[in-house]
């Protein structure tokens, strides 16, 4: 999974989940983060958006605990949906005699 610092650009992070909660997430990365920082995780079909609330190293890597705000689940079907949204052309709609006006009159 990946992992974006929200504040500023230290670009990808690659990102291993140990742990998952309703409202948390333990994070094994290759770097440190501040406390306080924003970021998004983004996995195969999922994303969250939370704030690191402890950082500590072990061993060779750190492990970080994020408090979550938001989470999207189910972004396949998402994206999908909104291709076949995108793709599906415009039909012409056939307006009734009802409504249309005699303009020769």
């Amino acid at each position: 999974m990946s992992l974006i610092v929200l504040e500023n650009d230290t670009g990808v992070i690659e990102a291993h989940a140990t742990q998952f909660s309703g409202r948390g997430l333990r994070l094994v990365l290759k770097q440190s983060l501040p406390i306080g920082s924003v970021v998004k995780v983004q996995g195969d079909d999922w994303l969250v958006l939370g704030e690191v609330c402890y950082c500590r190293k072990e061993r060779l890597n750190f492990v970080v605990g994020l408090q979550l705000e938001h989470s999207l689940m189910g972004l396949r079907e998402l994206e999908d949906l909104n291709r076949k949204f995108t793709s599906e052309e415009l039909q012409p709609v056939e307006i009734p005699a009802l409504f249309a006006l005699d303009v020769a009159q």
